[in-house]
């Protein structure tokens, strides 16, 4: 969790830094407060729905598909 804000820039960091330390205890609390900053629920629905059904297409080889995926 320490290593997060190196992975950050822009206005996703400047996000991070409005924190007090030590603001997160957990993973979980991370996340979620990032995903629902930056990224809308409905996004997040949509996303979750093309993992959740994700099909290799009739022509397609595994590798393909893998890359795809």
């Amino acid at each position: 969790m320490n290593l997060f804000k190196f992975s950050l820039t822009g206005k996703a960091l400047d996000w991070l830094e409005r924190f007090a330390p030590n603001s997160f205890t957990i993973w979980d609390q991370v996340t979620a407060a990032f995903l629902s900053k930056f990224i809308p629920l409905e996004k997040t629905a949509e996303l979750r729905s093309k993992i959740a059904n994700f099909e290799e297409e009739p022509d397609e080889s595994h590798y393909d598909a893998w890359e795809r995926f």
